[in-house]
C-alpha cells in the first residue's frame, strides 16, 4: 500500500501555494484580456472623419491679418514690459546714485580743507561708475 501512495503522489503533483496564486493571476489576466477585447473596434473600422470646408481666399487672408495682428500686439506688449522693467531698474540705480552723493558730501564735510581720506576717493569712483552706468541704462531703446 505504501507504493501505491508513492506512485499517487508521483502521478498527482500537489499543488503548492505559489503554484495557486499564480493559476489564478493567470485567470484573472485572461479575464481582463477577454474584457478589453471586446471593447475593441474590429479591424478595418475606423471613426468616422471629420468634414473640412476649405476656406475661401478671403476669409484666409482676414486670418491671416488677425495672426500678424495678434503677433504685432504681443511684440508691442513685451517690449513695453522690457522698458518698464529698465526704466525701474534705472530709477533703483539713480536713487543709489543719490545717497552715494549724500554720503560722499558727508565724508567730504567731515574732512578737512588739505586731506581727503580714501574713502572719500573710493566713493567718489563708486559714484562715477554707477554714473556711467545710468547713463549708458538711458541710451539702451528696446527695439524689438
Amino acid at each position: 500500500m505504501q507504493s501505491a501512495n508513492r506512485q499517487d503522489r508521483a502521478v498527482r503533483p500537489r499543488l503548492s501555494g505559489h503554484s495557486a496564486i499564480h493559476w489564478m493571476s493567470s485567470l484573472a489576466t485572461l479575464v481582463a484580456l477577454a474584457a478589453f477585447a471586446g471593447n475593441a473596434q474590429p479591424a478595418g473600422q475606423f471613426p468616422p472623419a471629420r468634414t473640412v470646408r476649405p476656406m475661401d481666399p478671403s476669409q484666409q487672408a482676414d486670418v491671416q491679418d488677425q495672426q500678424a495682428d495678434q503677433a504685432k500686439q504681443a511684440q508691442e506688449k513685451k517690449r513695453r514690459e522690457i522698458n518698464l522693467q529698465r526704466r525701474k531698474h534705472i530709477s533703483d540705480e539713480a536713487a543709489a546714485l543719490v545717497q552715494l552723493a549724500t554720503e560722499l558730501k558727508a565724508e567730504v564735510d567731515r574732512t578737512d580743507k588739505d586731506t581727503l581720506s580714501v574713502t572719500v576717493i573710493r566713493k567718489a569712483e563708486d559714484i562715477e561708475k554707477l554714473a556711467h552706468a545710468v547713463r549708458e541704462n538711458m541710451k539702451i531703446a528696446v527695439k524689438n
